[in-house]
Order: C-alpha cells, then structure tokens, then sequence
C-alpha cells in the first residue's frame, strides 16, 4: 500500500502586523522626561520626549505653570494643573491639521466634584473655530470625548472611581465616516461613527491641556498623539505596556 502524504504550500513572504506605536508619533509629553524640578515646583515649559510634529515640540504655560508631582502615580511624577479661572494651562501651536489621529492620556481629575455639571472639567482641548478635542467629566460620573464641535458619551464609566487615574486612548478618523474609537484602562474598545459635521481642522493643530476654569484639579502624566489611526492590536498593546508602566495593571 502506498500511502500520499499531502502538505500544503506555504505562503511565500507571509506578512505579519506586529504594532508599532512610534509610527506616525506627532508627540510624547511624559512626565518623567521633565529635569531638574523639585516637588511642587512650577513648570513652564514641557517638552515633547519624541515625535515629529514640528510645531507641537514643547508645550508652554501662561502666567500660573502646573506644578511638578514627584510621586503622582505609584512613585512616579505628573503634572498638577489647578481649576481656577486664571489658573494654569499649557499650548502649543502646530503647523499641520490631521484628519485623522489617536491620542492618548493618562490622567486623574482631583476632585469627586468634577463630575456634577453637564460642563465639567476640560483637560485635553485644542481650540479653533469652535472645534475641540475633549476629555472631560460629565453629568452621572460620565467621561465624555468629542471630535469637531460634536462628540460622544462613554456612559458613566468613571462613577465612584472618579479620583482614580485612568488610561484613555482614542482614535478618530475623519476619512472614514468620522469613526471614533476609544478604549478606557483594561476595558474593551468600542466605536461609534457619524461625527463628521465640523472635520477636524485645528484639532491637534492648537492643543491645550490644563482645566482652566473649572470644577476641579487635574494631574496628567502622559500625553502622546499619533498622526494615523492605532489598529485594534496596537492599542490593545500600548494599553497592556502602559498599564504595567505605571502599575496600573
């Protein structure tokens, strides 16, 4: 008896997706990277640790700087921006509008309050033309992003961790429906579409992060922006890297 054995032919060159989370990187503002501060010092300037945003290379205070944390987050520093009116906040001004982009934020508001008004408290805002990019709390202990002038809710997600610090990625493509993808610490990505009414001209073009005027505090201690669209599995890395980083995970 002669037996045939059968094998299939493998494919020639087989492409593999391994994530890359340096491609397209506009900027990194990390915490970590700010020299020669001491506790609770003011910070003017804070500069981007890498990335390829020409315009988007250092951010600068007004006249009140955060204030440097040494040990915010398991012994590890961030900046503080407080909630006054004229308190501080930190832009810079690019040179390019992005279509599409993912940024992502580790943060925690500073007060249980923040999250009481249907306005909230703004920490990642670049303004033009009315147009925004959003993180704020909102009514219910909801955390809610916006791209253009119009955004989405997450639900009340942060109710009863409202102090807590969280790791928020989000993704929007203005060239594909106006997609807006997001994913919050270890939990799973969700999507939604349709939010295309305003583009997203000057949306990482005039970046502003701090809570100036607002109902609470804020520390951030991580702020990095990408100029194309994260995959699911580049997201799900970045989210499982950082997370064990500042043990979060």
């Amino acid at each position: 008896m002669t037996l045939l054995l059968s094998t299939k032919t493998p494919i020639a060159n087989p492409s593999f997706f391994i994530p890359n989370l340096r491609k397209g990187l506009l900027f990194d503002f990390d915490a970590r990277t700010i020299s020669g501060a001491e506790d609770g010092a003011a910070v003017p300037n804070w500069a981007s640790a890498r990335g390829d945003a020409t315009g988007i290379k250092t951010l600068v205070a007004g006249d009140t700087p955060p204030t440097y944390k040494a040990s915010a987050i398991h012994g590890l520093p961030a900046l503080r921006f407080g909630k006054d009116a004229g308190d501080d906040t930190m832009t810079a001004l690019g040179d390019t509008d992005y279509p599409d982009f993912t940024v992502s934020m580790l943060f925690r508001f500073d007060e249980i309050g923040a999250f009481v008004n249907s306005t909230g408290t703004q920490i990642l805002n670049g303004t033009t033309s009315g147009r925004y990019l959003c993180i704020r709390a909102s009514g219910g202990g909801a955390l809610y992003i916006g791209g253009g002038t119009g955004g989405v809710s997450m639900g009340s997600v942060l109710s009863g961790t409202e102090t807590a610090w969280h790791l928020l990625t989000y993704s929007f493509s203005n060239s594909d429906g106006g997609t807006l993808r997001r994913k919050l610490d270890s939990r799973p990505i969700t999507a939604s579409t349709g939010h295309t009414s305003s583009g997203t001209a000057g949306i990482l073009r005039n970046l502003r992060i701090g809570a100036q005027g607002a109902l609470s505090a804020v520390e951030i201690a991580r702020l990095r922006g990408s100029s194309r669209i994260w995959r699911d599995d580049e997201m799900e890395a970045w989210h499982t890297k950082a997370l064990a980083e500042y043990g979060m995970a």
